[in-house]
């Protein structure tokens, strides 16, 4: 099926992406490198934000005490100090499992919203759609990571399907990595550190193919999430490590 999609550089292509091509995309590939340079992909990064709610679903959306998330890169345009936009989304209720240890939530909404500042698109709705796909077997996952430092860390991750600019039906998966908690969550405000969207336009078919990965998905984001927090760790540790130096120094120095 063809595809009109608007990419970096400001070219309106239409893509033929068969089932095969989005075989060949590995589950590892969405949560680490994303997609972007492949034929028909969008990789968006995404930064803060703080998500609220409970076993009735949550929402990062700028409503009810939550605040949206910063998109700083779209394609390959844009960096850690951009502001290209806004993702927000929202999850249905508790499905299984349990917000404290990980379990799995109804289908949501997942927005990205741009502000001016990326060159492919005026301000306006770059994305608008469906968070999760609970009736093909694919609901939103929420995984606990484990505590890592004084956090106790979370991922949410799960298919999206909805409408491109211009209105090109698209597909994909993202991965909101970290949501970091000073206890084991129960409900209410929880901070997030970072996501990364793949968008990408395959057959119907596909899509569900994708939405398979999900448990793999969680899976890389767990390792990511313990790689990060142990390198967080090492840090804290060397910083406390040089304050009590520092405060021999100066005892001792006093003392002299």
């Amino acid at each position: 099926m063809l595809r009109t999609m608007h990419l970096p550089g400001g070219a309106a292509v239409k893509l033929l992406v068969p089932l095969t091509l989005v075989m060949l995309f590995s589950v590892a590939a969405f949560a680490d490198t994303c997609l972007n340079g492949t034929p028909g992909a969008m990789c968006i990064y995404n930064t803060g934000g703080t998500a609220t709610g409970g076993t009735g679903g949550l929402i990062m959306n700028g409503t009810g005490g939550s605040s949206v998330s910063t998109v700083y890169s779209i394609g390959n345009f844009g960096g850690p100090s951009s502001n290209l936009g806004m993702l927000s989304l929202t999850t249905g209720a508790l499905l299984s499992g349990s917000l404290s240890n990980g379990g799995t939530f109804g289908d949501g909404t997942f927005i990205i919203t741009t502000n001016g500042n990326y060159p492919q698109y005026p301000s306006g709705v770059l994305f608008t759609g469906t968070f999760g796909n609970a009736a093909a077997g694919t609901p939103i996952s929420w995984v606990y990571d484990g505590k890592f430092g004084k956090y106790y860390q979370y991922t949410l991750t799960g298919v999206v399907n909805g409408t491109w600019e211009g209105g090109a039906t698209v597909g994909g998966v993202t991965t909101q990595l970290y949501f970091n908690s000073t206890t084991k969550y129960t409900g209410g405000a929880i901070s997030l550190a970072s996501g990364t969207t793949t968008l990408i336009t395959p057959e119907p078919a596909a899509l569900g193919l994708m939405g398979t990965g999900m448990v793999g998905i969680g899976l890389a984001a767990k390792r990511k999430a313990k790689a990060l927090a142990k390198a967080r760790s090492q840090k804290d540790k060397a910083s406390r490590l040089a304050a009590r130096a520092s405060i021999g120094s100066t005892v001792q120095a006093a003392t002299v």
